[in-house]
């Protein structure tokens, strides 16, 4: 399938963590899996999953303006962090994370793309944003109504 460029935010105000991304469509709805998940649209070393950047979020929820706390490769965006810091030895709450990479269809089709999180979330596709609940909260779970 063609590879497309994927970046999913989480914005975790206080309290409980939970971030997870969903796809449907070609596929009966699933966690997006890890080896549909790249970090570079051409084959290179250990190149699956996503790289995350985490921040401290001030509360600007601009990479720009934030404190960069690390950057990681994650395998893919499934976590339950409940009430503990996302790493060891960051705060719990107020942080931020853009996870970046890029999308391989397993098969030719349509997909939609949905997110299941505690807090403010953005899923962009082909640099479109395609699902979005940044200031909501509270969000379960969202379905967006493009398609890819």
């Amino acid at each position: 399938g063609q590879v497309v460029p994927l970046e999913v935010t989480y914005i975790e105000y206080g309290g409980y963590a939970t971030a997870r991304v969903f796809v449907k469509g070609a596929v009966s709805e699933t966690l997006l899996k890890t080896e549909w998940l790249h970090t570079a649209p051409m084959p290179t070393e250990q190149n699956t999953g996503l790289t995350g950047h985490y921040y401290a979020d001030d509360g600007s929820h601009n990479p720009g303006q934030l404190a960069k706390i690390m950057t990681r490769q994650d395998p893919s965006v499934n976590f339950q962090w409940g009430t503990l810091a996302p790493i060891p030895g960051v705060q719990a709450d107020n942080y931020f994370v853009r996870w970046e990479g890029y999308f391989t269809p397993p098969t030719t089709g349509t997909y939609t793309f949905g997110t299941r999180a505690d807090e403010g979330t953005r899923v962009k596709i082909n640099n479109t944003t395609d699902d979005e609940s940044m200031d909501t909260g509270k969000k379960k779970l969202t379905k967006s109504n493009k398609t890819h």
